[in-house]
């Protein structure tokens, strides 16, 4: 079926007033893979895997074909363990804070005695201290972030600026 919407669009015989020809436009690259039905998944969508397929497609190419320097590979390796390393702190972070929102919802219910209550206000206690050093964590990671970053764009602009060089000389 797409093989013979193929050949209509080739040959022009669609019958087609206006001259436009939407759809299939090609043979399939694998004739014999049957296409039956398609889907548009709406979750791919909703988290621009479809929309970014071509910056996916770029930074391969630059993680894996472009040769580099050392430094720069040092500066991407270290960005992306700084990166990791913040987006476990942020999770440990928000577990804490489902904790402490546990706990004080606990304490509003009648259902514990004094004694437990204390032990569940010093968890809490402990529980906030861990948060603000997470905290503090996090602030010092977004900035060791940011300075990875601003390096890896210095040597990106430095590796651009040699390559113009090149082209400039070959031209």
């Amino acid at each position: 079926r797409f093989k013979r919407y193929a050949d209509h669009y080739d040959k022009k015989t669609l019958g087609n007033d206006d001259g436009l020809y939407l759809g299939q436009r090609r043979n399939p690259a694998w004739e014999m893979i049957p296409l039956i039905f398609w889907a548009c998944p709406l979750l791919h969508l909703k988290i621009g895997f479809g929309n970014d397929i071509f910056s996916h497609l770029l930074n391969w190419i630059e993680r894996d074909i472009v040769q580099v320097s050392a430094e720069e590979m040092t500066a991407r390796n270290s960005l992306s363990v700084a990166m990791e390393s913040l987006q476990i702190k942020e999770t440990e972070k928000a577990i804490i804070k489902a904790n402490i929102g546990d706990i004080t919802t606990e304490l509003d219910t009648d259902d514990y005695g004094r004694e437990e209550k204390q032990l569940m206000r010093a968890e809490k206690a402990d529980l906030n201290k861990s948060m603000r050093e997470i905290a503090t964590e996090i602030k010092k990671l977004e900035t060791t972030v940011s300075s990875y970053q601003s390096d890896l764009q210095k040597h990106r602009a430095a590796r651009n600026y040699d390559d113009e060089g090149i082209e400039a000389q070959i031209h």
